[in-house]
């Protein structure tokens, strides 16, 4: 090592360089580079201490006064140092703008000296020149020292380097110094990297994959697996994941990691089983890391189809951070993913960056509320009304909620009770080791008798039809309701609208079987619609019954009949066809002028359920709908006859909806949500005047574009309102009214704002 710093050619006087040379040398400035330092720490007699720079204005004059500039800058720095002329030491450049001094100094007094002085140097400002342009700066820099001994038993010399520098960026003061601790620390981490590279390496030696179930709230019945990463090093014995996933993200290793995870997961699942049970799904964890693959998708995909895996029954699950957002390349993995089915669940919900106002516009299917979140839920009632906001705002985006960290009784009663789909916790299980996993299979698919907390409450419909109960529809709802009032307005075969609108019910419903059973006499009924699932077992329609005055007499005054289990009915009840085979079951009776002329029922034959109060409320809403106007052969007959129970249907429902005359306007029909909204009796007042506060006929009017193409049946387009800004999307269409006359149906939805 030179006696002294200097600069120095490194060159031979005659200009030739051994070959031997090339990799040791920083040629843009001439000095050693990193690999020297090392090399000559290594076979010094006497191991120096290290004086190392980094100049973090670097890149900021780079990008704005050019790198030439920046060059300059470092030969400033470079040629200063080397005047100082430190005993018994040498200069080195360890890339971009770091610089190393190593000082065979017994003295650390004397080390801090020299350190001191460099920085010193930096509160001056550094005059440049470069082509006759002037620039003078102060210059931004953080410096580290290392002493000889820990330079003498470091085996990664620049690594060591590196992780000091980070430290001191990190720190206020601009000059750290490598001690005990920071030793200590490095050496742990250097260990850890060492033990999970050696267990990657041999076959993901100590790895292994534990699974926490995720249950129904409503039976406790399992439906769900979370996989969670274990890693039990051989050198180093058990790492909790807190600890060994920021690391492995650190090292670039999470990508093999999550991968071997993903792999493992799918694996057991397909040799349980669990892929052929209707409502399983598999939570794995990707990390932010791992979207900056852009071949993701495609090793997914490759997974699913290599084990014959249905998409639908896996679900990737993301934290929110600051390190992944919704953009670019992580768009585009989702929605390649999302088009073989597979969900995608957004962990940690509001304790991230996100915004509550921006979940609607997330391309997530399922939301996990943190464990912040339920503890102490049963004492705060902050929490329960946070908890049902979110849960609200989730349902309201098509999105199903996971409490997580659920941990007693008290706390599952509450989190039912304000929304939650799943539930995720110690109450349920703990972790559990894939080979006890296979002793406890059938917590998927058998009842937990222990379990007691399926809701009993009948559900009451004039709380839910009051205009305060503040239940939140769904777009989904929105949309089986849209699709099922166009086909029962505009299909003028009765029989064949009703049983279209059964099918729709029954598929968006996930139930096994939906029923219609019109009055013959007296309790005999009989069955005229039907649709079930594939796969189901149920009588075929068309059969006359006898039901139970005690079914008659239910129906009459619960106005409903719903039940999460099938046994909370009464024994007698049992074996009464319309609850046969079924597991829990919805029952909606159809009245006639206050005459119980049928019923409408909802079976699931394979899962007891939680019956939540915007379903009964809609399929209330829409067998209300069909039994005004079962058994007329004309829909403008049963409006003329029955239009005061449209009208209490549409009434209650969040939207503006009014008939009109297509020649001149005339309002003819307005629900009460129209009038609340308006402040004003519409009913016979041009539409424009009443809904636009115009003077004339809209010119993005659609009825005239209705009328002269008989192909299309509706418009449906977005509207803001000029006197409120409020936006609308609206829904046009023509149909049927008094004395077969053709009148235009408007209704249309508030589109929420986004601030």
């Amino acid at each position: 090592m030179p006696e002294q710093i200097g600069y120095k050619p490194m060159k031979r006087a005659d200009g030739v360089t051994r070959p031997e040379t090339f990799a040791y040398i920083d040629w843009q400035f001439d000095l050693p580079n990193g690999l020297k330092l090392e090399r000559d720490a290594r076979d010094s007699e006497k191991t120096p201490s290290l004086i190392v720079v980094d100049i973090l204005s670097l890149r900021e004059i780079n990008e704005i006064c050019g790198r030439g500039m920046g060059d300059k800058l470092l030969q400033s720095i470079r040629d200063y140092i080397s005047s100082l002329n430190i005993p018994n030491s040498a200069l080195y450049r360890i890339g971009g703008g770091k610089f190393c001094i190593a000082v065979t100094e017994d003295n650390p007094e004397s080390i801090h000296g020299y350190a001191a002085q460099i920085a010193n140097r930096f509160t001056l400002l550094w005059n440049l020149n470069l082509e006759g342009v002037a620039l003078n700066t102060f210059c931004d820099f953080i410096m580290c020292v290392i002493h000889a001994p820990f330079v003498r038993e470091s085996d990664d010399l620049l690594n060591m380097i590196e992780r000091t520098l980070k430290i001191t960026r990190a720190d206020t003061s601009r000059i750290i110094v490598y001690d005990d601790e920071m030793d200590r620390e490095f050496k742990q981490r250097r260990s850890f990297e060492i033990s999970i590279k050696r267990s990657i390496a041999n076959d993901m030696d100590g790895f292994d994959v534990y699974y926490q179930p995720i249950a129904d709230p409503v039976t406790g019945i399992w439906c769900g697996l979370e996989a969670l990463c274990r890693w039990n090093s051989p050198e180093l014995g058990p790492v909790p994941p807190s600890v060994f996933i920021p690391e492995t993200e650190r090292l670039d290793l999470i990508e093999t990691i999550g991968l071997w995870v993903l792999e493992t997961s799918i694996r057991k699942c397909k040799e349980w089983g669990l892929d052929k049970h209707k409502k399983f799904f598999l939570d794995v964890n990707v990390s932010a890391a791992q979207f900056t693959d852009a071949m993701l998708a495609p090793k997914i995909i490759k997974l699913l189809k290599e084990y014959d895996f249905p998409g639908d029954k896996l679900c990737l699950e993301i934290t929110e951070s600051t390190q992944f957002t919704f953009d670019g390349l992580s768009l585009l993995t989702i929605e390649r993913i999302k088009s073989e089915n597979v969900k995608v669940a957004l962990d940690d919900f509001g304790t991230g960056y996100s915004a509550f106002n921006k979940l609607k516009d997330m391309p997530v299917d399922i939301v996990k509320v943190e464990r912040a979140f339920v503890n102490g839920i049963e004492a705060d009632s902050y929490l329960r009304y946070l908890f049902r906001a979110m849960a609200e705002l989730s349902h309201a985006s098509d999105m199903k909620v996971v409490a997580e960290g659920v941990e007693t009784p008290e706390q599952m009663a509450i989190l039912l009770k304000n929304g939650a789909d799943y539930l995720q916790g110690y109450l349920f299980s703990k972790p559990i080791k894939p080979t006890e996993m296979s002793e406890m299979l059938s917590r998927f698919h058998e009842l937990d008798k222990s379990f007691n907390m399926i809701r009993k409450e009948k559900v009451d419909l004039a709380k839910l039809f009051h205009s305060e109960s503040e239940y939140v529809f769904s777009p989904s709802l929105h949309r089986l309701m849209n699709q099922c009032i166009h086909i029962l307005l505009h299909d003028e075969n009765i029989s064949r609208a009703i049983q279209q609108t059964l099918d729709l019910i029954g598929r968006h419903m996930d139930v096994s079987r939906v029923y219609l059973y019109q009055h013959v006499d007296q309790n005999i009924y009989t069955d005229t619609h039907e649709w079930y699932a594939d796969g189901t077992e149920a009588p075929k329609c068309g059969g006359k019954v006898p039901i139970s005055d005690l079914w008659i007499k239910m129906l009459a005054e619960d106005g409903i009949i719903s039940t999460s289990d099938i046994a909370e009915l009464p024994p007698e009840l049992a074996d009464e066809l319309p609850a046969r085979n079924a597991k829990s079951l919805a029952v909606i009776p159809l009245w006639d002028e206050n005459v119980l002329s049928g019923f409408i029922g909802f079976n699931d034959c394979l899962h007891y359920r939680d019956w939540r109060a915007e379903e009964i409320l809609i399929l209330h809403n829409l067998c209300t709908i069909i039994a005004s106007v079962m058994g007329r052969f004309r829909l403008q007959n049963e409006i003329d006859r029955r239009k005061d129970v449209l009208s209490n249907v549409l009434d209650h429902a969040n939207m503006i909806v009014y008939i009109s005359d297509i020649h001149d306007g005339t309002i003819l029909f307005a629900n009460e949500y129209t009038k609340m909204t308006l402040g004003c009796e519409a009913v016979g007042k041009p539409c424009w005047e009443v809904i636009q506060g115009r003077k004339e006929k809209c010119d993005f009017c659609k009825v005239d574009a209705l009328m002269e193409d008989p192909t299309r049946h509706e418009y449906v387009w977005e509207h803001s309102n000029p006197h409120t800004g409020a936006r609308y999307k609206v829904y046009d269409s023509l149909i049927p009214w008094l004395h077969g006359e053709t009148v235009h149906l408007e209704y249309a939805l508030e589109i929420p704002s986004k601030e």
